[in-house]
């Protein structure tokens, strides 16, 4: 690297798994005179980079070839009222998939004390379909973009595993 060097500090959207920030980090170094540490705890990338050889444009690039979403980081006020927003989200996602799926598993546990109550299964299709593909869609999304990057994550495991 050369004396201008500077240096970056990325936010990184939908790591969620220690592979996830691995494959990125490995993607990240092999651009010329980068060097990039990925945390996948603050979810963020620290960089390192020559802009005579590398420009912040094709760095962010290479994060969403790479399957992921990346934004320059800002400061720690805007940082945390995107994340008690996002947890808000994911706490709303939670509780409808909870209501919907009281009903079957109120059923299952009748099984064990004997009682055969099923509900129909076009129900039971209405009550668990938004369960797995709407508040799972960012398993499917996840997973899609690490299959296109020719990787694999967690994603993956829990779509395929929650579709089986």
């Amino acid at each position: 690297m050369t004396d201008k060097t500077e240096h970056a500090e990325l936010q990184i959207a939908g790591m969620r798994c220690a592979s996830c920030s691995a494959r990125l980090e490995k993607s990240l170094n092999e651009l010329p005179d980068v060097t990039a540490v990925v945390n996948i705890a603050t979810e963020k990338a620290s960089l390192t980079y020559d802009p005579a050889k590398t420009d912040l444009e094709a760095i962010l690039e290479t994060v969403r070839h790479t399957g992921f979403d990346a934004h320059p980081a800002r400061d720690f006020a805007a940082e945390k009222a995107d994340r008690m927003a996002m947890l808000k989200h994911e706490r709303n996602l939670f509780l409808v998939s909870l209501l919907l799926t009281l009903p079957l598993i109120g059923e299952m546990l009748l099984m064990f004390a004997g009682v055969h109550l099923m509900m129909p299964l076009w129900a039971q299709w209405l009550l668990a379909t938004p369960v797995q593909f709407w508040a799972g869609a960012r398993f499917y999304t996840g997973a899609w973009a690490a299959l296109r990057s020719g990787g694999s994550n967690m994603d993956v495991l829990v779509a395929l595993g929650t579709s089986a």
